[in-house]
């Protein structure tokens, strides 16, 4: 008697399957992860391109960074004039001023994060912000946060709370990244 072998058994098919089904969530696990590198590189890129549009602003209007009005700030810093992204975007809305290329991208840079927050000091010397990366947790100790300011800061902390100090009492007198 001859056995024609013609097709899998079903036990065949089913471990073909089962490596299948691994190897898909190996895929779909580095996938993932290369998603949220690319969100955060495109912060990391916009957030470069706020420094480089308000230094822009500030050679064009006497070194000034802004001449925006006051605004209560989207996450609860303290200081005279804030990027608020809470209120529509106006032209006089927020510390970027008349600036709509600041404008432009802040609203970008919104729709890419859960937090954005930006100061400026009294006298309009002095701004910093700070973004919240999309790759690290929404809360707590292992939050990933990319902070810009008007030295040339561009760096990324790890830490509970938005990596931005200002200082002064009645009138913030200096904004830094730590």
């Amino acid at each position: 008697m001859k056995f024609s072998r013609q097709g899998f058994t079903l036990i065949e098919l089913l471990v073909v399957i089962g490596i299948i089904g691994i190897l898909s969530s190996i895929v779909l696990v580095s996938l993932q992860t290369s998603r949220k590198k690319a969100l955060d590189a495109a912060v990391i890129q916009e957030m470069n391109s706020v420094r480089s549009a308000v230094e822009l602003y500030a050679s064009i209007h006497n070194d000034k960074y802004a001449d925006g009005t006051a605004n209560p700030p989207l996450n609860g810093f303290s200081n005279d004039v804030s990027c608020d992204l809470a209120s529509p975007l106006t032209p006089t809305n927020g510390w970027y001023g008349n600036d709509p290329s600041v404008a432009k991208i802040l609203s970008s840079l919104k729709s890419r994060t859960s937090y954005i927050s930006c100061a400026l000091n009294y006298g309009y010397t002095q701004w910093a912000a700070v973004s919240k990366l999309p790759s690290g947790p929404t809360s707590g100790a292992g939050q990933i946060w990319r902070c810009v300011d008007w030295k040339g800061t561009s760096k990324q902390y790890t830490q509970p709370t938005p990596p931005m100090t200002s200082t002064g009492i009645s009138r913030i007198t200096t904004v830094n990244c730590l």
